[in-house]
């Protein structure tokens, strides 16, 4: 559960997900400008990557995904899933704020995702797309990484991605939970 891994109380962040370690991921537009087309919004997207607890396995090891954007600089969201230990199901949270996530004392790395371009007010969509994969009842082996592979295909198979992206993003995610694991 994350609550045993991070802290409630971060730091607010303007920008800086996007520094550092990372680079998986193609975005779409084949510009550095931050100003996505006539009517659209870029949504940068970083995968953070936590110890695990109580033993830092690749398995155990927290992962959520924090979407902001160059387009709304006050756009910060978090979405992620952690099992509720009182009843062993697995529960969807969002925060709805900006956060440094690089701050927190379980933090290991991160994935620079890439970018999607969606419709200008419709910049929400990604994250409920990712949120309706849902938590609840799930197989034992099942965890918060899985919940973001499911996301991610989600968004490919709605057209905001490729499958060669998915893949990519994965499999860096999956280099980056497997380094330095213990086991």
């Amino acid at each position: 559960m994350v609550s045993s891994t991070l802290s409630s109380s971060t730091k607010p962040s303007h920008d800086g997900a996007h520094e550092g370690q990372g680079s998986g991921g193609n975005s779409t537009g084949g510009s550095e400008n931050n100003k996505g087309k006539t009517g659209e919004t870029k949504i940068y997207l970083t995968v953070f990557i936590f110890r695990g607890t109580p033993s830092d396995t690749w398995d155990k090891r927290h992962v959520l995904l924090y979407l902001t954007s160059p387009d709304l600089p006050d756009f910060h969201k978090t979405i992620h899933t952690q099992r509720d230990e009182r009843t062993n199901l697995w529960v969807v949270d969002r925060v709805q704020q900006a956060v440094e996530w690089i701050e927190e004392v379980a933090y290991l790395s991160h994935v620079n995702a890439g970018v999607l371009a969606v419709p200008a007010g419709r910049e929400m969509v990604p994250m409920d797309i990712i949120a309706a994969v849902g938590g609840g009842e799930r197989p034992e082996d099942w965890n918060c990484q899985n919940f973001l592979y499911e996301g991610f295909q989600e968004l490919v198979d709605r057209g905001f991605q490729t499958q060669e992206w998915c893949d990519a993003v994965v499999g860096e995610m999956m280099d980056k939970l497997l380094e330095d694991a213990v086991g």
